[in-house]
């Protein structure tokens, strides 16, 4: 009968045994051959005696980067370690079924023809106001979007599969952040794109759960993150990208370069521009009560507070990504996550945008009715 090959590639910073050791001790099904490789991007780290213990260099590997080298380099050293045909990304801080392996070799032996496959990666209900927040801003979409979509254009590293054959010499990109941010979606538009775009299958029984973040402490880096990771995104792969409505930090850009020339060009009445950057940032506001409300996440002001600010950061790290890279005109560019520059569409509407657009010329009528000295 025919054996699928698995390597399954742990890239891990905080070396957290109640997540990793289930993971390498997961059940391999029959007709498959599985090879673990945990790679450690901490060098400074002590690795616990209970994962030490499991190490056999045959069928568990551990590598350990000499320094730290970030996300996407550490998923290379997993990559290049191994040779099975297909191979499986995990976080190292997942809660895994013990049949997943099962499920991606029954997969696998049905598609095998296939250049990957979108596991289903769960978050438990939230149970506080920022993880609400994270839940509302859409950010962890992808996450699920196995469960929504029967394929699609890329995934999450949390938990899904590639065919090696499919990928290549196709790497990730250490151009994007150390820590993570659009490194993935490159890397699965990158495989897609070399395989006639032919989108993942998705895979909902093959099921992990996510925890939540920080214990619901609010952190607005990763979001920062991403933002700049979107940015060096946009600048690789200009064909999936497309010109939208300026957002907040964009708008707050420019407000902020009036400012600037008030200085010289004195008939700019500063006062007008604050209040506008106030108005601005109320606006905000009422258009993520919509956005709450609309992701069910409820009127709680400090729900809304930190979505407001999730997505603030989100688009402050776009804007600092391309200001880097002094890169003007892609201010207001945004990108087609689900893979596709055929059918572009200009100035995409959804209710957040539309509250705002709506609202900013109720702003400036009331600025000039009542212009201040």
């Amino acid at each position: 009968m025919i054996s699928v090959s698995i390597d399954v590639v742990i890239p891990s910073y905080r070396v957290d045994e109640q997540y990793l050791l289930p993971i390498l001790q997961l059940n391999v099904p029959d007709n498959a051959v599985v090879k673990f490789y945990l790679v450690i991007d901490n060098p400074n780290v002590t690795i616990p005696p209970n994962i030490l213990s499991v190490v056999d260099n045959e069928v568990i590997f551990l590598i350990v980067n000499e320094q730290n080298i970030g996300a996407a380099s550490t998923r290379n050293a997993g990559i290049n370690a191994g040779k099975s045909d297909w191979i499986l990304f995990l976080d190292d801080d997942i809660v895994i079924e013990p049949n997943l392996l099962s499920v991606y070799r029954d997969a696998i032996l049905k598609h095998s023809t296939e250049i990957g496959f979108i596991g289903l990666v769960n978050f438990n209900e939230p149970e506080n106001s920022f993880d609400k927040a994270v839940q509302a801003s859409g950010s962890i979409d992808i996450f699920s979007v196995a469960a929504r979509r029967p394929s699609f254009a890329w995934g999450a590293t949390a938990n899904m599969i590639v065919n090696r054959a499919a990928m290549g010499l196709i790497r990730f990109d250490k151009i994007f952040p150390k820590n993570g941010g659009a490194e993935d979606i490159d890397f699965f538009l990158t495989v897609r794109q070399q395989n006639q775009f032919k989108n993942y299958l998705s895979l909902p029984q093959a099921a992990v759960t996510h925890p939540w973040w920080g214990l619901g402490k609010p952190d607005f880096k990763r979001s920062f993150r991403y933002g700049r990771g979107s940015g060096v995104l946009y600048k690789k792969k200009p064909a999936y990208t497309y010109y939208d409505f300026l957002n907040t930090a964009e708008i707050l850009f420019i407000i902020l370069t009036v400012l600037l020339i008030s200085a010289i060009i004195p008939k700019i009445s500063v006062a007008s521009v604050l209040l506008f950057t106030v108005g601005l940032l109320i606006i905000e506001f009422i258009a993520n009560i919509i956005q709450s409300l609309k992701r069910k996440s409820g009127l709680n002001l400090l729900i809304v507070f930190y979505l407001m600010l999730l997505r603030l950061s989100y688009q402050f790290g776009l804007l600092f990504q391309n200001l880097s890279y002094i890169r003007i005109t892609a201010i207001g560019l945004r990108f087609n996550d689900d893979g596709s520059f055929k059918k572009t569409r200009f100035y995409r509407a959804n209710s957040y945008k539309i509250v705002k657009w709506v609202l900013y010329p109720v702003l400036i009528y009331l600025l000039i009715r009542f212009k201040p000295d």
